[in-house]
């Protein structure tokens, strides 16, 4: 039986969809026809979304009038989900297999990501906290952006732009402690019951995190 589902958002909606959608999808064919607003991140949701194997993707170029979306509070779910067409039982701590990393990988450590969120979103930790937080233990950077330039020492290891995507889900993973913006990394964080510092802006209220919840166990929000 193949099950279809309108969805929409970016890496960090995708993520928690995969969780609304994990026990569906381990035993049954899914088609998600999903939108994202901004094609260019295709290929970033589909790498997320292959983290399921039973789920095909087929991209939309338009948005939808009701969706399997990535928020958990009931003020933001769509209708459907609320009415129970979009029928799930959520896994807050499903198994993903994110591939292992080639990486050599301190026995022992913390992650930090200085930045998260797309383009034009201002999720940036701030240098002094940056600093403050590489005090605390041995630190493995993650991302893509290159902000305060090389932070690599003998207590850091800076791999922002030297793992894949999955590589760096993985090393978040079997982190002791993670540190980031609120984010697809947050979510793989406190779904692996790793402990987290989540930061936001002043902008975010209680209800848009999807932290109100099991996840909520494992992580400190701080405001900035």
């Amino acid at each position: 039986m193949m099950y279809d589902y309108n969805c929409g958002g970016t890496m960090g909606d995708t993520y928690v969809i995969l969780c609304k959608l994990y026990n569906e999808a381990i035993e049954n064919k899914i088609k998600v026809h999903h939108y994202t607003g901004q094609s260019q991140l295709n290929p970033l949701v589909e790498e997320v979304y292959s983290l399921l194997p039973n789920i095909s993707i087929d991209w939309s170029d338009s948005p939808f009038k009701s969706t399997l979306c990535g928020h958990l509070e009931d003020n933001h779910i769509c209708q459907w989900e609320k009415e129970g067409v979009y029928n799930y039982t959520i896994n807050y701590f499903p198994e993903f297999d994110f591939g292992g990393t080639e990486k050599k990988m301190p026995k022992s450590y913390q992650v930090l990501q200085v930045k998260s969120g797309r383009k034009g979103q201002d999720r940036t930790i701030p240098k002094q906290i940056v600093n403050d937080i590489k005090k605390d233990k041995f630190t493995v950077i993650v991302g893509t952006d290159n902000l305060y330039g090389n932070l690599s020492n003998k207590d850091t290891l800076d791999l922002r732009g030297k793992t894949t995507f999955k590589e760096a889900m993985q090393i978040v993973k079997d982190a002791d402690y993670f540190y980031g913006f609120i984010g697809i990394m947050t979510y793989v964080a406190t779904s692996n019951k790793v402990n987290s510092d989540v930061y936001v802006t002043k902008r975010f209220d209680g209800s848009e995190l999807r932290l109100n919840n099991e996840w909520g166990n494992y992580c400190k929000v701080k405001r900035l």
